[in-house]
């Protein structure tokens, strides 16, 4: 179980760009694991998760456009434009410019694994809104990786669990467990898991598999 587990929620600032169902749905799962008898505590981060995401999105433009260039370069390259765009940011940042990147997520590391001291684990919607139309869809302003893409630049462990549907759409928790400390994510979502009966709800329509 996972009575005795101390469990830190980012505020309501943290927050701010989660659409309503998919936070109604955050914090219903919350409470149940605080009828598990998890602690929960609900505390502001260091740093809003749109700053973590953009830091992340800034290193992964230049390490693509380091290791990619000539895939992506050419006018007539065959990647999906939208990909050769967020790559060809990359060719705007040095060198200076990446080493100041370096430290500033090694600050940030700092920083948030200060912020966990005292609890056992970070809950977080996995993504702050449901799956948008890709019709018209803006794959350079969509935050889908608000909250993910933090995981990856703090180098930590998380795992996502489906907490239910909204308008026929999933929504899911985020588990943030600090680096190598997989089991006890792993020891969250299983615990919500059996109290819940398992964990998938196919929409209507769709058979059980």
């Amino acid at each position: 179980g996972i009575a005795g587990l101390r469990l830190r929620v980012p505020s309501e600032r943290d927050l701010g760009t989660v659409e309503a169902d998919v936070l109604r749905l955050f914090r219903a799962a919350v409470r149940q694991l605080t009828t598990l008898g998890a602690e929960v505590e609900d505390r502001a981060m260091p740093r809003r998760p749109e700053e973590y995401m953009a830091t992340t999105g800034d290193m992964m433009a230049a390490e693509a456009w380091h290791y990619l260039r000539e895939h992506v370069e050419p006018e007539a390259s065959i990647v999906h434009p939208a990909v050769r765009a967020r790559i060809l940011r990359g060719r705007t940042i040095d060198g200076a410019r990446y080493q100041e990147l370096l430290v500033a997520r090694r600050a940030a590391q700092i920083e948030l694994h200060r912020y966990l001291d005292g609890a056992d684990a970070l809950l977080t919607p996995t993504a702050p809104i449901l799956a948008p139309p890709l019709e018209g869809i803006d794959e350079t302003q969509t935050p889908l990786g608000t909250f993910t893409r933090m995981v990856n630049l703090m180098d930590m462990a998380a795992l996502s669990v489906p907490v239910g549907l909204a308008g026929g759409l999933p929504a899911s928790l985020q588990i943030v467990a600090r680096r190598f400390d997989d089991a006890v994510a792993l020891r969250i979502g299983r615990a919500l898991e059996v109290a819940r009966g398992g964990l998938f709800e196919p929409p209507a329509g769709f058979e059980t598999p």
